[in-house]
């Protein structure tokens, strides 16, 4: 969306039913909440079941293993996209 018509819209000089949804788009809100202030502001969001498991498996740790999967994951990453800058995988 331009700039311009951006700040139209925020000013009302069009009407805004048509442009909702770029708007809501354009924040990151839902268009309901952005239309009339109910239901949840931003949209939920979806994981994959991988995620889902990551996120289970990292409930069960305490701090210090929390820590230590973090250290270990970064470093990882880290190692991958220095291969991947090298042209090595």
């Amino acid at each position: 969306m331009k700039q311009a018509s951006l700040s139209d819209l925020e000013n009302d000089l069009y009407p805004t039913s048509a442009f909702i949804p770029a708007l809501a788009e354009y924040y990151g809100v839902r268009a309901l909440w952005l239309a009339d202030g109910t239901g949840r502001k931003n949209q939920p969001i979806k994981l994959t079941e991988e995620q889902m498991e990551w996120l289970a498996m990292q409930e069960k740790l305490d701090a210090e293993g929390r820590k230590a999967v973090f250290n270990h994951g970064n470093s990882l990453a880290q190692s991958t996209e220095k291969k991947q800058n090298n042209g090595t995988q």
